[in-house]
Order: C-alpha cells, then structure tokens, then sequence
C-alpha cells in the first residue's frame, strides 16, 4: 500500500501514516489506564526497571 501511494505523483497521501500513528498509541493507551486506574495495584514489569537502570 505505502509503495502505491509513493509512487503516485502530487500532494502525498498522509492516510498510512496516521493510520499507524493510531494503531501504535492504541496499546500504550490501554497500558496506562490499566497501571494509573484507580484502586489498581498493578506494577511495571520487571525488564522496565531493567531497561532504566542497565546502560546501554
């Protein structure tokens, strides 16, 4: 799909790009109200603070 719409001269068409930028920010969404919602004791996994305190 990405390949057509590049291909097709003028104004680019910007459809595949929001598309993906919903669908990415969908999951984070849901993460967050599941850690922040109130009464929830849910934690961060592990590899979080694995991946805050290990230098790359």
């Amino acid at each position: 799909m990405v390949v057509l719409i590049a291909m097709l001269p003028g104004r680019p068409n910007w459809l595949s790009f929001i598309f993906g930028r919903l669908a990415g920010i969908v999951p984070w969404l849901s993460i967050g109200l599941y850690m922040w919602s109130p009464g929830s004791t849910a934690e961060p996994p592990g590899f979080v603070y694995a991946n805050t305190l290990i230098p790359s």
